[in-house]
């Protein structure tokens, strides 16, 4: 996303010192904490500084694919409940850790049932993940059933899928609440839309080749999209399986090309 920032830059000079004055706004928004809870954009829709525009570019490393699609996520917490005893006389307590044992296994065979349901061409299938197990009583030990366990889940969505009736539904498998603790619902941008198509002449412009695809994972476009209602294109320089990874990096050259792919979407977008 540096790389691609640099680029947004560097495309806003350029239009700037060429056409001067543009017709309509054209606005760059650095916003903070993409990586976590997406704080930045959050504020910045609730905030109304996303009303009067018309689009958004987001520049997450795409190989410069335009992306119109962005799946949705759930982050979860469930909590079973149990009842602390000795190791020694399990009878005297309730262990919640094969209640929530039950629940994971349960978890994989629906979601294989969800994934031939919901196949998506550009975004592959959605995904139930335990990402954290955790059953302790106080300090954790080895002879103690604990109180409780808890399951974290990541939860990937695609179009089609109801949020509301997952959570419903994760709830009945596991007889447990689940928490909420983030919902980012999946959007997708339509291929007519004048946006993807000075996406597209740009590219044709500047003699690249045309190729659509979907993001994985959430972006600041998932808000600018949902919330703002935005149409959102996701596009940006460098390697789509880099990021998170130690030592990122990206070409200068692949910069410097989506630098101009940028200023020129700009100037056929706004004219």
């Amino acid at each position: 996303m540096k790389g691609g920032l640099a680029a947004l830059v560097g495309a806003l000079l350029a239009v700037k010192r060429a056409l001067g004055k543009l017709p309509r706004p054209l606005r760059l928004a650095a916003l903070a904490d993409e990586e976590g809870l997406m704080l930045g954009v959050k504020a910045f829709v609730r905030s109304g500084l996303a009303q009067g525009f018309r689009g958004a570019v987001v520049a997450e490393p795409e190989e410069m694919e335009i992306c119109l699609f962005q799946k949705g996520a759930l982050r979860l917490r469930l909590r079973f409940p149990g009842r602390m005893a000795h190791g020694a006389m399990p009878y005297a307590g309730e262990n919640p850790i094969p209640k929530a044992a039950r629940f994971i296994l349960e978890l994989e065979h629906w979601q294989r049932e969800l994934q031939e349901a919901f196949p998506h061409p550009f975004l592959g299938p959605p995904y139930l993940t335990p990402t954290q197990v955790l059953a302790s009583a106080g300090e954790g030990q080895l002879n103690v059933i604990p109180a409780q366990a808890e399951v974290a889940l990541d939860v990937r969505t695609v179009p089609g899928l109801d949020h509301g009736q997952l959570v419903a539904r994760i709830e009945a498998l596991a007889g447990a609440k689940v928490e909420v603790l983030e919902e980012r619902p999946p959007v997708e941008t339509p291929r007519e839309d004048p946006l993807v198509q000075a996406a597209e002449e740009a590219l044709k412009l500047l003699g690249l080749p045309v190729r659509h695809g979907g993001v994985p994972g959430a972006t600041d476009g998932t808000f600018l999209g949902a919330w703002a209602g935005l149409p959102v294109v996701v596009m940006g320089p460098g390697s789509k399986t880099l990021p998170h990874q130690v030592d990122e990096w990206v070409d200068l050259q692949e910069v410097v090309q989506a630098a101009r792919v940028y200023a020129a979407l700009a100037v056929l977008y706004l004219e």
